[in-house]
Order: structure tokens, then sequence, then C-alpha cells
């Protein structure tokens, strides 16, 4: 369904454990959302930037979200799921397409 995409459901301490640089260029940053759990794009699985974390990555849950369910970003302020093309949003902070 287009109004739904798959993400990666982590707890707290799993998305600190997968926050952070994952190769030359790339790092994953997870998402919070309203019910306290992050959420990270399913397609970070299909990007080679991210090799060193693929393989736990691949164990961790997902889940259909909706796309217009908010989300909280670091600054407590709502933000919408990111549709940008795959590996961008888990890219070094100031890259852009």
């Amino acid at each position: 369904m287009e109004d739904e995409q798959e993400f990666i459901v982590l707890t707290a301490d799993q998305a600190a454990q997968f926050r952070g640089e994952t190769g030359k260029g790339a790092r994953l940053e997870p998402v919070p959302i309203k019910d306290g759990r992050f959420i990270l794009p399913k397609r970070c699985l299909a990007d080679k930037a991210h090799t060193k974390t693929l393989k736990k990555l691949r164990r961790m849950p997902t889940e259909l979200v909706h796309k217009d369910q908010h989300y909280r970003g670091d600054d407590g302020e709502e933000i919408q799921i990111p549709k940008k093309k795959p590996g961008i949003i888990d890219r070094l902070k100031g890259k852009s397409s």
C-alpha cells in the first residue's frame, strides 16, 4: 500500500546500538516515534554502506507504518516519515540529494 512504508522497529537500547557511522560517509540515525520506539527505513537493509551492521539489523522486527503518522525529532517537534531515495536519510548529516 502506498500510504504505508515498512520500517525496522527498535527499542531505545537497540537504537543506541545502531546509531552512528556504519561506513565511509554513511550513518544510521534511528527516528523516535510517539510510543517510545525507534524506526529505520527497511530500505537501509539494501544499502551496502551499512555492511558492518546489516547482519544484526536484519534480525530486527519490521512493521508497516502509515505515512500520516507523526514522529518526534530530537527537538521534540513532530516530523513526517521521510520520503527519500534509499540510503539518503542515513547518510552523514549535511549531505543532501
